[in-house]
C-alpha cells in the first residue's frame, strides 16, 4: 500500500466513523484513522435470506463500535445493524420497496436515512422505520440539523430535484426540480457535497438539463450554477483556504473527461486536468492533495493549482464508471491511501 508523499504531519489517529458516503459531507474520503499493513480479516457478514428473497450488502458505513450494511432482500433496500467488532446483527430493516440502485445510507441524528426506492428514516436502536416518501434515489447528507436529498429518477413520484428535510423527515424547500422526467434513466454519477455553508448540487440529466448549481443552505439562495459542463462523478468539496468543488467533468461540444476544480465561492473554473477513466466516484482530498483513479492509474494533484505530485500505474479495470464504486479511500492517521 503506497504511502502518501509529502503529508503534513500526521493527525492523531482514533475512531472517526464513516457516516455517509465518502465519509462526510465534503466527500472527502478521508478520515483521522490509522492503517498498520498487512490488512487482516476479523469478521465477515452475509444477511440471511428471507421469505425465499436472498440477501445481499452493497454498502456500509461505520460509527464508533457499530456499522450499518445496506443492502437489498430481493429487490427491496434493506439496512442491517451490526457490532464493529463481531459483525453480529442486532436488528434488520426491509424497505418492502422493489427497485433498488444501491445508495449509501447516511447516519443522522435519531436516524438512519436511506434514500432507495423512498426515503426511509430508520431508528439506529430498534430498527423502526419513522418516515416514507416514495420513488426517491439519490446521495443523502446531514450537518446534523437537517437532512438534505438528491432524488435522480422519476418513476411515479416527483422529477429529479435536490432538498433539504427536517430530522423528521419533513421538506424544507426543494431545488432544481426537473418535471417530465418520466422514462429517462440518467447515469449513475453526480451527486451533492456540503462545505462552508453550502450545498453542491451536481446533476447529470444529459440533454434535460446537465448542470451544478451551489445553493446557500440557510437561505437557499442560489450563489452560481453552471450549465455548459456535464458532471462525471459525485462532487467533492475541499477546505482549504481558496476552498474548492472537484469533480471529473465533460464540456459539452467535447469528449474527453477532465477533473474539475471550481471555486466554491463562484464556480468558476481555477484548474482543469484532462483525466481519462476516473469518471464516477468523488474524487478524494486530503493532504492538500485530490486523488482519482483512472484507466492510466491513479494521480495525486495539488488541490489549489493542479499541478500533478505523483502517479501510480495501478489501473482502475475492474471498478465501474458509476458514483456508487468507492474506489479509494485514506487513512490520515498513518498516511496511507
Amino acid at each position: 500500500t503506497p504511502v502518501l508523499p509529502s503529508l503534513p504531519a500526521a493527525v492523531a489517529s482514533g475512531a472517526d466513523g464513516g457516516t455517509t458516503y465518502a465519509h462526510d459531507a465534503a466527500r472527502t474520503s478521508a478520515s483521522g484513522a490509522c492503517l498498520h499493513t498487512p490488512l487482516v480479516r476479523t469478521w465477515s457478514f452475509t444477511p440471511p435470506s428471507r421469505g425465499g428473497r436472498d440477501a445481499r450488502v452493497a454498502h456500509a458505513i461505520a460509527d464508533g463500535d457499530v456499522v450499518y450494511a445496506e443492502g437489498t432482500l430481493g429487490d427491496s433496500p434493506a439496512l442491517w445493524k451490526l457490532d464493529a467488532r463481531t459483525g453480529t446483527a442486532s436488528w434488520s430493516f426491509d424497505s418492502r420497496a422493489d427497485i433498488a440502485h444501491w445508495m449509501w445510507p447516511t447516519l443522522a441524528p435519531r436516524t438512519v436515512l436511506m434514500a432507495d426506492d423512498g426515503i426511509f428514516l430508520v431508528d439506529p436502536e430498534t430498527g423502526k422505520n419513522r418516515g416514507h416518501e416514495l420513488d426517491v434515489w439519490g446521495e443523502s447528507l446531514t450537518d446534523g440539523t437537517r437532512l438534505f436529498v438528491m432524488n435522480t429518477w422519476q418513476a411515479d413520484g416527483l422529477g429529479p430535484y435536490v432538498a433539504a428535510l427536517d430530522l423528521d423527515g419533513h421538506a424544507l424547500w426543494r431545488r432544481d426540480l426537473l418535471r417530465h422526467g418520466r422514462g429517462y434513466r440518467p447515469p449513475d454519477v453526480g451527486g451533492v457535497a456540503m462545505a462552508e455553508g453550502l450545498l453542491v448540487h451536481a446533476s447529470n440529466q444529459a440533454q434535460r438539463g446537465a448542470h451544478v448549481t451551489a445553493f446557500d443552505v440557510t437561505t437557499t439562495q442560489k450563489r452560481w450554477r453552471v450549465e455548459t459542463t456535464t458532471p462525471e462523478s459525485s462532487p467533492s468539496v475541499s477546505t482549504s483556504a481558496e476552498p474548492h468543488v472537484l469533480m471529473m467533468e465533460r464540456a459539452l461540444g467535447t469528449k474527453v473527461d477532465h477533473l474539475v476544480a471550481r471555486s466554491l465561492k463562484t464556480g468558476e473554473v481555477a484548474w482543469s486536468e484532462e483525466m481519462p477513466g476516473a469518471r464516477g466516484p468523488a474524487p478524494v482530498l486530503a493532504g492538500g492533495r485530490v486523488l482519482v483513479h483512472g484507466e492510466h492509474g491513479i494521480a495525486a494533484l495539488d488541490v489549489a493549482t493542479g499541478e500533478r505530485r505523483w502517479s501510480s500505474p495501478l489501473a482502475r479495470t475492474a471498478a465501474p464508471p458509476s458514483q456508487s464504486a468507492t474506489t479509494m479511500a485514506v487513512a490520515l492517521g498513518s498516511g496511507l491511501l
